[in-house]
């Protein structure tokens, strides 16, 4: 997703600090995570029965429990594909930020 967004001809800085590569990681990112929201907002309005927790021994005596499970938190990609094809601009969502620092505690 990334590499849809990256366009290696425009080397121009963006916003005084912002490259191509740190606008398409963004735009990536944006997506994948407005994907997830719609999978947990899905999965948040299924009935209580089909939002059950991970228990190995209930799933191995009732396969069927985990098969409903499963089915609620499959990533929402057809019902998003408007996320995925919508054009992304500089701006939307949040950019990448520079971390100052962040190695220096290793």
């Amino acid at each position: 997703m990334t590499l849809g967004h990256f366009n290696p001809s425009d080397g121009k800085l963006h916003s005084g600090t912002q490259t191509s590569l740190s606008l398409a990681v963004a735009a990536a990112l944006h997506k994948t995570h407005s994907i997830l929201e719609l999978t947990h907002a899905f999965a948040a309005r299924l009935p209580p029965e089909d939002r059950t927790a991970t228990d190995e021994e209930r799933d191995t005596a009732e396969p069927v429990r985990k098969l409903k499970r499963m089915r609620g938190r499959e990533l929402r990609l057809v019902q998003g594909q408007n996320i995925l094809r919508e054009e992304w601009n500089e701006g939307q969502g949040r950019d990448m930020q520079l971390w100052d620092g962040f190695w220096d505690s290793y």
